[in-house]
């Protein structure tokens, strides 16, 4: 998990507006997410894969397919929240 400090000038941003920053390839967004979404990503891959280490890699997996799909995003169709990363971290986790 990552523990450094992260400019969070983009906190106040929804989460739609961060994936659609996500695919410019705006890293900052990416970030952003992360420090909203990571820890109960992780959580709930921990509780499904009850080991750390692959818990953590279901988690970086997870937000690895948000920054490589986040341009497939639209938001006319549906909210970023209903596609966050704790379901792909979840279906990464289940499919172990």
């Amino acid at each position: 998990m990552r523990t450094a400090y992260v400019n969070r000038e983009l906190a106040h941003l929804s989460d739609e507006a961060l994936v659609a920053l996500a695919a410019r390839s705006e890293q900052s967004a990416l970030a952003e997410l992360y420090d909203r979404f990571g820890r109960p990503a992780y959580g709930l891959a921990l509780r499904i894969l009850r080991d750390e280490a692959l818990a953590e890699d279901a988690v970086q997996e997870a937000f690895l397919a948000l920054w490589r799909t986040s341009a497939r995003f639209v938001p006319e169709r549906g909210k970023a929240s209903t596609a966050h990363p704790t379901r792909p971290a979840s279906s990464r986790a289940t499919a172990r």
